[in-house]
């Protein structure tokens, strides 16, 4: 397994001291029932929301773990898939994946144990090293620790530079990863075809609280809609609602868009003046796939799409 040490330099970072400590401060474990977490995941042929949630325990080699399940809303959040198995003991959390649809984990990591978290930190200049995109192990530094005020109560926050997101007690990573909750592999990739997810919102179900969400947490909805776009598609972003298709528009090179059967008939046009989306009214057309192509004066992006 390859090894890199990126140092404080290569981080672009200058360490600071730690904020006191609130003295109404008090630790928020991440293992804990009654809470969900939700993430916009995508990549170049499709977006979904996925939320995780603990239920139940279970003993593995004398260790107590909670069960961790995902649904999505691919499967109308109806179908509840076993994720694997976390603990926490110390301020570090333990994760054991089962679920193979975790994108971007090591193959010879499911089903084992692996350090998924660690919130214990008390300085500027402790390490941390982190499971990386394709089996690399990356050690980084601590850079700052702060606090920050949830429903009232304050939360340490942990950064580690500028090429990392930040941690947050009881939340996770805030920002755009390669894995998920109980897959957090939170280097930012450059590419555009890779797996990505980015947690959205966490829930109090017990109490019904929203503990955290972000900003702009309609858009990752709106995005993620309810629609299949397929693969082989030219990474366009589709979203589909009830009765309504839409498109992504990420330039002013474009003249119109064109839905299509599969037949290959044109069943509806839009002309695009600059606009930023467009979007196609689906509830008279019959379920099947359909082609959906933006076209310019140098040529024609398009993704196949499912309506249902």
């Amino acid at each position: 397994m390859k090894r890199i040490i990126a140092s404080v330099a290569a981080l672009g970072c200058t360490l600071s001291s730690v904020a006191q400590q609130p003295a109404e401060y008090e630790y928020v474990p991440m293992v804990r029932e009654g809470v969900e977490w939700e993430y916009y995941a995508w990549d170049m042929s499709y977006s979904e929301i996925i939320k995780f949630h603990f239920d139940g325990e279970k003993t593995i080699n004398g260790k107590t773990y909670k069960r961790c399940y995902r649904t999505s809303n691919k499967d109308d959040f109806s179908t509840q898939i076993l994720a694997g198995y976390m603990r926490e003991d110390n301020r570090k959390v333990y994760s054991i994946a089962i679920d193979s649809k975790h994108y971007g984990m090591p193959w010879d990591i499911y089903g084992k144990e692996y350090l998924s978290y660690n919130f214990d930190y008390d300085n500027t200049g402790d390490t941390e090293t982190i499971m990386a995109f394709r089996n690399d192990i990356i050690e980084y530094i601590v850079s700052d620790i702060s606090f920050m005020t949830i429903n009232d109560k304050p939360r340490r926050k942990i950064k580690f530079g500028t090429t990392v997101p930040a941690l947050i007690e009881g939340l996770g990573y805030m920002g755009n990863q390669h894995g998920s909750l109980i897959t957090p592999q939170p280097l930012l990739l450059s590419c555009s075809d890779c797996y990505r997810a980015e947690l959205i919102a966490v829930r109090d179900t017990k109490n019904g609280v929203t503990e955290w969400k972000k900003e702009n947490y309609d858009t990752y909805i709106e995005w993620a809609g309810t629609g299949d776009v397929e693969s082989g598609s030219d990474g366009l972003q589709v979203m589909q609602g009830d009765g309504w298709l839409r498109i992504k528009v990420d330039c002013n090179c474009y003249r119109r868009a064109e839905l299509t059967n599969a037949k290959g008939t044109v069943v509806d046009t839009v002309t695009l003046q600059g606009e930023s989306e467009a979007e196609f009214t689906t509830e008279w057309l019959p379920a099947g796939v359909y082609v959906v192509s933006l076209i310019s004066d140098t040529g024609i992006r398009s993704a196949k799409v499912r309506i249902k």
